[in-house]
């Protein structure tokens, strides 16, 4: 339609339904539905020179012939007479570039309208397009309008070219249109063409580059656990270098241990055949369980805790038998663990209950008291030795220093070094309310180690 504001509207003979406008009439062919197959416009180029139609001022006479009233005449229309041509217009693309050179390697009426695409390069983003339709009576009424794609139609214009620039990659479609003086629009043509994409922004090559990037990581990951791995073995066996050269030093240690223990014992017993000799018989048998009982132990790197505590219970009950005076001795056990789980290095807790019996205990005046015992905490098996005698400090100003005597002790503290590192051992002295010593208390500890 010519305009949207219609005036005037009548049936002619041939079954034609003509609108007035404010710009001329239009012949409206309708289908057998009532529905708009076409419209051909009458204007001022046509003869129809009211151009404005007054309001409902149309009619038919009895031959047919159409009354058209406008704002500066009456307009008859004769349809015997008409000679107007209701042909279509046709449109043909003329030329075709492509970054400003025109495309001389294809026929352009062949190629409009057909399924052929013109292929791109990824830096051809630049086209133009020159088009023509041809109208015999009025050549310089002919307009025009293009889309690209599924874009919306551009309004109607006298431009016959078309620009295109930045276009995107893949597949595009260029339409274009004509429309003669009477509004006649031809039917669109159609131009195919496809610009390629860089190689970097194609699927395959972008899949390719993941795929490349993957098998870096995959290598680089490979590479990074092969080096950790590596490292771990290199350190293992650096760790287990370490862990033979301790075990060795702990034996070596160990070993000095021993005949120094026998040693002290042996001499306690030789004192008795003097000064006790009834109780020699018992003191001789609870010594063979004792010595038995170290030497199977010290053939070994770790035993039980509940092993410990049965060794360190004999070697009390022979230092009870031997000693001048009386005293007595408890072990208790606050572990969260069994005893028989936890695993301890062998002849590690002797040498502090020795020294608490002879030097604290024994020099003292009071009835002798021994109190052992062992807790774990997440990490670590703490053992806290505590006796009432003279105190460490006073004991040591006061005993004589022999190599055997200081060797037990010193031996002690460097295995347990070993083994806990430093700060390991705490010795402190046991105050009275009166601020006079009360005694020692000796606290170390140890990594805890299970059986399982």
């Amino acid at each position: 339609m010519s305009s949207e504001n219609i005036y005037q509207l009548i049936f002619d003979n041939q079954g034609y339904l003509w609108a007035g406008t404010e710009r001329g009439v239009d012949k409206i062919q309708l289908n057998q539905d009532s529905d708009i197959e076409d419209i051909y416009h009458f204007g001022r180029n046509d003869g129809f020179l009211g151009i404005e139609t007054c309001l409902n001022a149309v009619d038919k006479d009895e031959k047919g012939h159409l009354w058209f009233g406008a704002l500066y005449g009456l307009t008859e229309y004769i349809p015997s007479a008409a000679s107007k041509s209701t042909l279509k217009p046709e449109i043909y693309f003329k030329d075709v570039q492509v970054a400003y050179k025109s495309v001389d390697t294809i026929n352009l009426k062949a190629w409009t309208n057909t399924n052929k695409v013109l292929n791109l390069n990824p830096n051809q983003t630049q086209l133009s397009f020159a088009y023509r339709s041809v109208d015999i009576d009025h050549p310089n009424q002919i307009e025009y309008r293009s889309k690209l794609n599924q874009n919306e139609w551009s309004p109607w214009s006298k431009e016959n070219k078309q620009n295109l620039a930045g276009l995107a990659y893949g597949a595009h479609q260029f339409s274009v249109q004509s429309r003669n003086y009477r509004w006649e629009e031809s039917t669109p043509i159609k131009f195919n063409f496809f610009i390629d994409s860089p190689l970097y922004k194609k699927a395959a090559f972008q899949w390719a580059v993941i795929g490349f990037a993957i098998l870096l990581l995959l290598i680089l990951g490979w590479l990074y656990i092969r080096r950790i791995r590596l490292k771990n073995k290199a350190d293992k066996a650096q760790l287990q270098i370490k862990n033979d050269l301790l075990t060795l030093e702990h034996k070596a240690l160990q070993l000095q241990m021993n005949p120094h223990f026998i040693f002290n014992v042996l001499n306690g017993i030789k004192a008795m055949a003097i000064n006790k000799p009834d109780k020699m018989n018992a003191t001789i048998n609870s010594f063979a369980t004792l010595l038995r009982e170290t030497l199977n132990n010290s053939r070994k790197d770790q035993i039980t805790l509940d092993q410990e505590i049965k060794t360190i219970r004999h070697y009390i009950t022979v230092e009870q038998l031997m000693a001048a005076k009386p005293f007595t001795f408890t072990i208790t056990s606050n572990c969260e663990l069994d005893p028989e789980e936890i695993l301890v290095p062998p002849m590690l807790i002797q040498p502090f209950v020795e020294n608490a019996i002879r030097h604290g205990i024994l020099k003292g005046d009071k009835a002798g008291m021994l109190q052992i015992e062992f807790n774990t905490t997440e990490h670590y098996l703490h053992c806290t030795v505590i006796d009432n005698g003279i105190g460490i400090f006073k004991s040591q100003e006061t005993k004589i220093k022999t190599d055997h005597q200081s060797m037990a002790l010193t031996v002690t503290k460097e295995r347990l070094t070993s083994i806990s590192g430093e700060n390991a051992l705490q010795i402190t002295e046991i105050k009275n309310d009166d601020g006079t010593i009360g005694g020692t208390n000796i606290t170390f500890k140890i990594p805890l180690l299970t059986d399982y």
